[in-house]
């Protein structure tokens, strides 16, 4: 716009300048009149120049304008980031919670199975002891004595172990809640020889006098006849029975693999 009204001033400047010098000329009376009409073009050409920028104001308006476009990017930048942060900070927050939440129903569901009492014998592991040290005594039967039972801490249930022979090992599980027994097994590899085989059935004889000492010598006999132990051309190997007696389950079981495993426990447990 500056620039038209210059040129266009200007241009009419030199017109009526020229007007009036041929009208001097002339004489014709129009001289004042196109001068003035000149000094209007004159004015206009001035307003033209005024309204028309410099190349300097232009470039400082263009940085001004450019530096505040930067500012407003880096602010929303800033912005951004800061939005990213808190969602990240809001997302460890979360886990962290959810993280927590799953420990305590975890130890939660851990200490629950703790006071739980699953199954038991009735007794503790230390009556289990002198009940079944009691037994090699009367029989004379030393080298079978349990000199110290050791019950070992578990994560839900406590443990013990007995060494009797070689070949012989007994494993006693504790409820955590009463420190009651729950079950006592035994694990035997026979050696071929006659006397591991006594070994074991002198074990499997005990362990249901020491779990159930309310049964007779006859009904203690009757557990052995029902585990199959006392059948003619028994395959030892391949037992896999079961009887029950005051709510005491008698298991027996062997294989070539494990060798035999007898086992007392509640015949109430699930």
């Amino acid at each position: 716009m500056g620039l038209f009204l210059i040129f266009l001033g200007f241009i009419g400047f030199l017109v009526f300048i020229i007007l009036s010098i041929v009208s001097a000329v002339r004489e014709n009376g129009k001289v004042k009149k196109h001068l003035a009409t000149a000094g209007a073009l004159l004015i206009v050409t001035i307003i033209g120049a005024i309204l028309t920028p410099t190349s300097g104001t232009t470039t400082t308006k263009e940085n001004e304008k450019e530096s505040i476009v930067e500012e407003q990017d880096k602010k929303e930048e800033v912005k951004k980031q800061a939005e990213l942060e808190k969602e990240k900070a809001e997302k460890i927050a979360i886990d962290q919670k959810v993280q927590e939440k799953q420990e305590k129903e975890t130890e939660a569901k851990v200490e629950e199975e703790k006071q739980k009492i699953p199954g038991t014998l009735g007794f503790k592991p230390n009556d289990l002891k002198d009940r079944f040290n009691a037994i090699t005594d009367e029989f004379k039967m030393d080298s079978f004595r349990i000199n110290e039972l050791k019950v070992e801490k578990g994560e839900v249930q406590d443990v013990a172990q007995v060494k009797l022979t070689e070949n012989i090992v007994l494993n006693i599980t504790v409820n955590k809640a009463d420190g009651s027994v729950r079950d006592v097994s035994m694990l035997a590899g026979g050696d071929g020889t006659r006397e591991s085989g006594t070994d074991i059935l002198l074990t499997i004889g005990m362990l249901i006098t020491s779990t159930n000492l309310d049964l007779s010598a006859d009904e203690r006999g009757k557990v052995l006849e029902d585990l199959g132990l006392m059948d003619e051309n028994v395959d030892i190997l391949n037992i896999d029975k079961e009887t029950v007696r005051n709510n005491v389950k008698y298991h027996l079981m062997g294989s070539e693999q494990i060798g035999f495993m007898f086992s007392a426990g509640d015949a109430r447990e699930e």
